[in-house]
Order: C-alpha cells, then sequence, then structure tokens
C-alpha cells in the first residue's frame, strides 16, 4: 500500500515537470546559436567532395561553392579535411582571436615540402621554435617599417622608369596615331622589377636591366609556372595510396620549377657571397644594403641557424 501511494504522489510532480522541460527545449531551439557550424555541401561516402572539384581550376572551384553555400563551408577531399574561409570578417576571426589554433600546418603536404624547403620557410613551417624565429626575423630584419622606408627609393626609380617607357611605347611613330600598350605586362614587369631590386638588388626586365635577357626571361617563366601551380591540387595529397604510381604531372611540373628555383637562387647567393668577400663592398651604405645583403650579414654572425636553406627559402617571400 506504501508503495502504490509514493507512486501516486510522484505522478503529480512527473506532471507538472514535463511542461517545464519542453518550454525549455523549445527556448533552446529557437535561441540563436554563437557556434554555428560550417556549411557542408552533399557528399560522397568514400571520396567526400573530391569529385566536385577540378583538379585544374581548384580557387574558381572553391569561389563557386562559396558563392553557393555561404563565406565559410567544410569540405572532405578524401583524407583531407578542408575549412574554406572567402569573407573578411571570417578570415579576420581566424587569424586574430584564433589565429594560434591555425598557425600549424598540415604536415606531409607536397606543396610545403619540396617547393619551400622542406617546410624551412614563413608560410609552411609547422607552428613551434622554429616558426617563431623565421616570423620574428621577417619582421624586424626584413620587412620592417625602417627597412622598408630605406628602400623606398627603389619603388620611386621604378614608377619613374614605368612612366617614361610608358611615354616611349605610346609615342606615335612617323605622324600615325598613338599605339596601344600592353599594362598588364608593364605592370608586371615593374612590379617583378621591385621585388628583385629589394631582394638581390637586380633588374629583371626593361630597357635598363642589369641581367642578361635569357636569364630575367627563365626567372620569369619561373615565377608564372610556381603561380599556376600554386592553385593545383596534387592527388598524392588526397589519395596517399597513389603515391607510388607517378601519374599526377602537376607534381612533376612542380618539382622542376623547385629545381629551377634552387639553382637560381643558389646562382645569386653565389654572386652576393662574392661582393661580401670583395672589400669595396664591404661598407657599403645602409640604403643600399639589399635583403640578400642583411641575411648574409646574419649568416656571418649566426650560421648554425641562417643557413643556405633558411637564406633560400626566405629570398622569394
Amino acid at each position: 500500500m506504501e508503495y502504490n501511494m509514493g507512486m501516486y504522489s510522484a505522478t503529480p510532480i512527473a506532471a507538472a515537470a514535463v511542461p517545464g522541460i519542453l518550454i525549455l527545449l523549445s527556448i533552446c531551439r529557437h535561441s540563436p546559436k554563437k557556434n554555428l557550424s560550417p556549411a557542408v555541401p552533399f557528399a560522397l561516402p568514400i571520396i567526400g567532395h573530391l569529385h566536385l572539384v577540378s583538379a585544374g581550376a581548384f580557387p574558381q572551384t572553391l569561389r563557386k561553392f562559396c558563392a553557393k553555400y555561404g563565406p565559410v563551408l567544410s569540405l572532405r577531399l578524401r583524407v583531407r579535411r578542408v575549412l574554406v574561409v572567402s569573407s573578411l570578417s571570417a578570415a579576420e576571426e581566424c587569424f586574430t582571436k584564433n589565429d594560434i589554433v591555425f598557425a600549424n600546418r598540415p604536415a606531409n603536404i607536397f606543396v610545403a615540402k619540396h617547393p619551400s624547403y622542406d617546410y624551412t620557410t614563413v608560410a609552411t613551417a609547422p607552428y613551434g621554435p622554429l616558426w617563431r624565429d623565421l616570423r620574428r626575423f621577417s619582421m624586424t630584419k626584413l620587412f620592417s617599417t625602417a627597412r622598408t622606408s630605406v628602400l623606398s627609393y627603389i619603388r620611386e626609380v621604378e614608377m619613374e622608369a614605368m612612366v617614361g617607357d610608358l611615354l616611349n611605347s605610346s609615342a606615335p611613330v612617323d605622324g600615325n596615331r598613338y599605339r596601344r600598350v600592353n599594362l598588364m605586362m608593364l605592370m608586371r614587369e615593374v612590379v617583378s622589377n621591385m621585388f628583385t631590386q629589394m631582394v638581390v638588388g637586380k633588374r629583371y626586365f626593361g630597357d635598363n636591366k642589369t641581367v642578361k635577357a635569357e636569364q630575367g626571361k627563365k626567372f620569369d617563366e619561373l615565377m608564372a609556372e610556381a603561380i599556376d601551380l600554386s592553385g593545383s591540387l596534387i592527388l598524392e595529397d588526397l589519395l596517399p595510396a597513389v603515391k607510388w604510381l607517378g601519374i599526377n604531372k602537376f607534381k612533376k611540373r612542380m618539382e622542376w620549377v623547385d629545381k629551377e628555383f634552387d639553382i637560381a637562387l643558389q646562382e645569386v647567393l653565389r654572386e652576393c657571397r662574392k661582393q661580401h668577400l670583395d672589400k669595396s663592398n664591404q661598407d657599403k651604405e645602409e640604403k643600399r644594403k639589399t635583403l640578400l645583403d642583411v641575411m648574409i650579414l646574419l649568416q656571418q654572425k649566426d650560421p648554425e641557424f641562417y643557413t643556405d636553406t633558411i637564406i633560400k627559402g626566405l629570398e622569394p617571400c
């Protein structure tokens, strides 16, 4: 009898609790969610979203996805999870509030290992002592406000040269109308000359170039090839099992670019080091020192850290 009385006395409590639980669930369901998960397009069981990605136009494919699903989405490319961020606010949140979370780089990525000297560049080094040292060196020695201000004369000279080339190229010939000028090519040469003069002190393009024409042409071809390959997918990064088949054409092209770049950078490093042995160049004024000059001087003070590999990895950055 006592058992039945206890059972009946608990019934009103349960009856009163049920509406409260339902109300709480309703509030939680309709309350705004602060931590929304990224949008996830439909994926196949094994390959994920790999079938939706065009290997030759990966950035364009991602742009289409973001236009359809929103500025932040998650993709699964076989064994790789990919977070795609295409808005300024989302990128700011990733690299300011959550910068430590995104500071590390995925391991065993072909594009990070081979063209980047085995994960020893600022862009590809894993989060840790090496990455912190490279980042601090880049910010304080190479791209500090003082250093960019010292090298500002290069930008002024190149802009003046560009205006002169523009006037000469568009001037009428034999009384004819003004000629058309390929501004894209002209701007490309200006930016390249600014970069190469700041890094190694040489002009690779234009009438007043300081290197041989074939050397400048080769450098331009390597840069164009590297930019083109930077947006390509390497099949073995997504399907490790195909590594031994050797069927990825992008991998072979990237290995060739990597080898040619290394030869070119080593030659530039050798020439610059030879100039430093010349006493007439040892007292070069501060504003005439290139980024490579700074790195070679630092190598003389700390050769264990500033190896040739580290320097060559920092040259193109």
